[in-house]
């Protein structure tokens, strides 16, 4: 089993200015994945989860079934694009993504690979959080520091 930095690595993950963290923690995130050109004159729903695993052992999991879901992604009706943001050492996943309307995310997480994912990390994940908004076509895409901000928000 490959731990979780290699497979960080393997799926081609990059630091960013933008969500660079404090010193001594390592934050990598990968690149937008754009499916669909924005429209500047519609209104979008963009979609942040934080997905907490109890135990590190468990990102294996998570990153093998992620693999699947990302390929769902480029197969679904609706979606934007999306990125995956990761600490692998602080336990924190979250993604990022953006939505031509709330039926089409609806459809996507109740649909196989993403369905069963959540199923099946369920035993090993601490509490989730999700936070959805409507987001202008003309912002462009949404940014991880306001996503991020909101993920604390809704925490609190």
């Amino acid at each position: 089993m490959l731990n979780p930095h290699a497979l960080l690595h393997h799926y081609v993950l990059y630091q960013s200015e933008a969500t660079r963290p404090a010193k001594g923690s390592r934050r990598m995130k990968s690149r937008w994945k754009t499916l669909q050109q924005l429209d500047p004159d519609r209104e979008y729903v963009a979609f942040v989860t934080d997905i907490p695993p109890k135990r590190r052992a468990s990102t294996s999991r998570l990153f093998a079934g992620a693999r699947q879901v990302r390929r769902q992604l480029g197969k679904t009706d609706g979606v934007v694009g999306f990125s995956l943001l990761a600490r692998p050492m602080a336990k924190q996943y979250v993604t990022l993504s953006l939505w031509t309307d709330d039926e089409a995310l609806t459809a996507f997480a109740r649909t196989r690979p993403h369905q069963q994912l959540m199923a099946d990390l369920a035993p090993d994940m601490a509490p989730t959080t999700f936070v959805r908004w409507k987001h202008p076509g003309a912002g462009g895409r949404p940014a991880w520091n306001d996503a991020l901000r909101r993920l604390d928000a809704a925490r609190t």
